[in-house]
């Protein structure tokens, strides 16, 4: 049996089209809703009070069971339709008729102008189709299902302003939009006859970059991802602590794809692609702008913490209860051997613990460098040590500062500077 649908995807996440539900006969929608219907025997009248206790007492809640005692109502069929259209995402023929035979009965009801308007989308005719569900949505301001449909068309069709509007009330409709709304703006996004279209009616507004994080986590094209950021605005409206944008990075990070991904950092943080990328970025701890991967990523615990301070340098308190991973960076060095060097000061007594630089190719545990921090005075100390990048499997690498749990716990206060990372040779 035929169905309708939302046109072409518009009402639900379904993805067939549907095929117009009315075969042979033409219906005049304007005729069925207005033409008049007069009862046929006061007994009738009798009936239909039974039947609308019964259907406001219930409160519709389970509409198959009140069609068991009034199946001809026109609030029960007009229920029954939209669970049917919710369930299926569609409408069968007969449900159709049964809906307009309804309409006379029900002319404040929403459902019977929604899916003439859905059966006209279905039909490719969308500016009728505009005329219909805006009576829907005239009849019924607060159906989320007008509204989506609404919304669709008016992507589709190039209006970002009313798409926006749209937008707007069903964050208003929809508690905990991020549950419900983001997801079927993240597939509208996806659309080509859409995606352009939300990307205006979102310009500016922090809502597409929860569309945004969405696409990432499903694993859309990064191109498209970088596009509708382009286009609303996010882009360059969003920093370091864009969700999205450090989600993007660690999903091409995860896939091996590292260039891209640094080369998306750096649009990202408008750092010049020309000339040679430096072997370790923020190498004084100067805190430049940017962000992990290709930047330090500092962290606090409870088993310690790091941070910028003054001087330059870096500030790292240890309690050497347990390891830990105190700061880090994404380097994509190419194979050939290195030299790491530095300088580092005790602030106060050294009771536990130990520190050490690391550097190991990503995904292996196996560290190409594990640098400890030794004879730590107060005064700076200029330590190092040289390591090598192999020629295979290690397209890149983590740079890290950890903390090593001693046998007694105990406090290690350092301050980190003048850090460098200096190629020595190639390899032959």
């Amino acid at each position: 049996m035929a169905r309708l649908g939302g046109a072409r995807k518009s009402a639900s996440s379904g993805n067939v089209t549907p095929e117009p539900i009315i075969r042979g006969r033409s219906y005049s929608p304007l005729r069925v809703l207005t033409v008049a219907v007069g009862l046929a025997a006061v007994g009738a009248i009798a009936l239909l009070i039974v039947q609308a206790t019964a259907v406001n007492g219930l409160r519709l809640r389970n509409a198959p069971a009140i069609a068991q005692i009034a199946p001809n109502s026109p609030e029960v069929i007009m229920r029954l339709a939209t669970l049917e259209f919710q369930g299926s995402h569609g409408l069968s023929e007969e449900s159709f008729r049964r809906v307009m035979a309804a309409a006379p009965l029900a002319p404040l009801a929403p459902e019977p102008p929604l899916f003439h308007g859905l059966r006209l989308l279905s039909l490719g005719r969308d500016r009728e189709a505009a005329r219909f569900l805006g009576e829907a949505a005239r009849r019924d301001p607060r159906s989320r299902i007008v509204r989506l449909v609404l919304l669709d068309l008016y992507l589709r069709s190039g209006q970002p302003g009313p798409a926006a509007g749209e937008i707007r009330v069903l964050l208003r409709l929809v508690p905990g939009s991020g549950r419900v709304l983001v997801p079927e703006l993240a597939r509208l996004a996806r659309d080509p006859r859409t995606g352009g279209a939300l990307a205006g009616a979102l310009q500016g507004d922090p809502l597409m970059d929860r569309v945004l994080e969405h696409l990432v986590q499903q694993h859309a094209n990064p191109a498209l991802v970088l596009s509708l950021a382009g286009r609303s605005g996010s882009l360059m409206r969003g920093d370091d602590t864009s969700l999205w944008r450090r989600r993007l990075l660690t999903a091409l990070v995860i896939r091996g794809e590292f260039e891209r991904a640094r080369s998306i950092w750096r649009r990202f943080n408008r750092i010049p692609e020309g000339g040679a990328p430096a072997l370790l970025y923020d190498p004084r701890f100067e805190n430049l702008p940017g962000g992990p991967p290709f930047d330090w990523e500092l962290n606090a615990t409870t088993n310690g913490y790091s941070g910028f301070a003054p001087g330059p340098s870096l500030e790292v308190e240890y309690y050497g209860r347990e390891n830990a991973d105190l700061a880090s960076q994404l380097l994509t060095l190419s194979p050939g051997t290195y030299r790491l060097a530095f300088q580092v000061r005790r602030d106060g007594e050294a009771t536990g613990g130990q520190l050490a630089w690391r550097v190991a190719c990503h995904g292996s545990n196996s560290p190409l460098l594990d640098l400890r921090l030794a004879e730590i005075a107060e005064a700076p100390r200029a330590q190092g040590a040289s390591f090598t990048v192999p020629p295979a499997n290690c397209n890149a690498q983590w740079i890290r500062l950890v903390g090593i749990a001693g046998e007694v716990p105990g406090d290690l206060s350092v301050s980190i500077s003048r850090l460098s990372l200096q190629r020595i040779n190639r390899p032959s």
